[in-house]
C-alpha cells in the first residue's frame, strides 16, 4: 500500500480515495503532514472520508480532462491545517452557511455538516471558499491541550 501519510488513519482513507480516483480518471494531487501528536480517529476519519467523499462526486459529473482533487496538510504552530480543492461544475446551493447537495433523494447532503461537527467536536474550525472554477474546504484542527 502506498503510504500517503505517517498516521495510519488518514493514510487508510487516502489509500481508498486514491483507488477511487485512479478508477474515475480523477487526477489526485497530495503533500500530506502529519501531526507528532495525536489526532482523534474518529474525527479525521469523519472529516477526510467526508470531504474527498464530496470531492470525489464533484468530479465525476465533469469532463474526465477536468477532473482534478488537490489534498494538502501541514502543521504549523501546533495546529493541523487540511486543506482539500477540487474542480466543480460552477453550482453551489448552501443552507445554514453551508453547501448541500443538488443530488435528488434524502440519504445525500451531511458531508459538510458532518466535517464542520467533527473538527468542532475537537475545538477546531471549518471553512470554504471558491476560487478559479474550484471549491476548497480548510480545517484547523488544534493540538491536544495536554499535548
Amino acid at each position: 500500500m502506498e503510504r500517503y501519510s505517517t498516521n495510519p488513519y488518514i493514510n487508510a482513507v487516502m489509500h481508498n480515495y486514491a483507488t477511487r480516483c485512479k478508477e474515475n480518471h480523477i487526477w489526485l494531487l497530495h503533500h500530506i503532514e502529519a501531526p507528532s501528536y495525536e489526532l482523534s480517529a474518529i474525527q479525521i476519519c469523519l472529516i477526510f472520508n467526508n470531504l474527498l467523499e464530496n470531492a470525489v462526486e464533484a468530479c465525476l459529473i465533469l469532463p474526465e480532462a477536468d477532473r482534478e482533487i488537490e489534498v494538502r496538510s501541514l502543521v504549523r504552530q501546533n495546529t493541523f491545517l487540511l486543506c482539500i480543492s477540487n474542480r466543480f461544475d460552477g453550482t453551489l446551493k448552501t443552507e445554514n452557511g453551508l453547501p448541500v447537495t443538488t443530488k435528488e433523494g434524502g440519504s445525500h447532503g451531511y458531508g459538510m455538516r458532518n466535517a464542520q461537527n467533527a473538527a468542532m467536536q475537537i475545538d477546531g474550525s471549518m471553512e470554504y471558499d471558491v476560487q478559479d472554477g474550484k471549491f476548497i474546504v480548510s480545517v484547523l484542527l488544534p493540538g491536544h491541550k495536554n499535548a
